[in-house]
C-alpha cells in the first residue's frame, strides 16, 4: 500500500527532493559567501562576529543540512537501489547537535539580554517577562527536534529493509 501511494506521487516527491536540494545548496553558498565578506567588510565592533557565528550556524547550517537530509529521505524513498548518504545516516546525530547549538544559544542569549537590560543587578520582571517564556518555547523545540532525530535513527532502517523485501 505504501508503494503504490509512492508511486501514485513520484513526480510529486521528485519535485520535493528537487526543490530541498536547491535550497538547501542555496543556504549552504549564503554561509560560504557571508563567511567569506565578513572579513573584508567587517562589522560594527569585535563582537559582531561571535554573534554572528551562532546565528549563522543556527539559522543557516543546520536547516541547509535538514533540507540535504530530507532530499536523501525522499530519494531513499522514490530511487530503488539507492544508499544513504553520511547525512542521512548522520542525521540524528546532526539533530542532536543542533539542539545542544540550541540550548546554548538560549543560555548565551539570556545571560547577554539581561546584562543589556540590566547591568546593575538582578530583574524578576525580566526573569518573569522574557526568560520562562522562552526558555519554555526552546525546551519544547528541543524535546520536537531530539524526537524526530529518533524517528530519524529508526526510520532509515526500516526504509532500507522494505526494499530488500519488495
Amino acid at each position: 500500500m505504501l508503494n503504490k501511494a509512492i508511486e501514485r506521487n513520484e513526480r510529486f516527491l521528485r519535485l520535493c527532493c528537487n526543490i530541498a536540494r536547491f535550497f538547501g545548496l542555496l543556504l549552504i553558498a549564503f554561509v560560504v559567501i557571508t563567511l567569506i565578506s565578513i572579513p573584508l567588510v567587517g562589522g560594527p565592533g569585535d563582537g559582531y562576529i561571535v554573534q554572528l557565528i551562532p546565528r549563522i550556524i543556527l539559522g543557516f547550517v543546520f536547516p541547509a543540512f535538514l533540507l540535504l537530509g530530507i532530499e536523501q529521505l525522499i530519494k531513499c524513498l522514490i530511487v530503488p537501489d539507492f544508499k544513504p548518504n553520511w547525512i542521512l545516516r548522520f542525521g540524528d546525530k546532526f539533530i542532536y547537535t543542533y539542539t545542544i547549538f540550541l540550548f546554548i544559544n538560549f543560555v548565551y542569549s539570556s545571560i547577554y539580554t539581561h546584562k543589556m537590560i540590566n547591568s546593575s543587578g538582578y530583574d524578576i520582571s525580566f526573569v518573569s517577562q522574557t526568560l520562562i517564556p522562552s526558555g519554555i518555547f526552546t525546551f519544547i523545540k528541543i524535546l520536537i527536534w531530539i524526537g524526530i532525530g529518533m524517528l530519524l535513527k529508526r526510520i532509515v532502517p526500516i526504509i532500507q529493509e522494505s526494499k530488500t523485501l519488495v
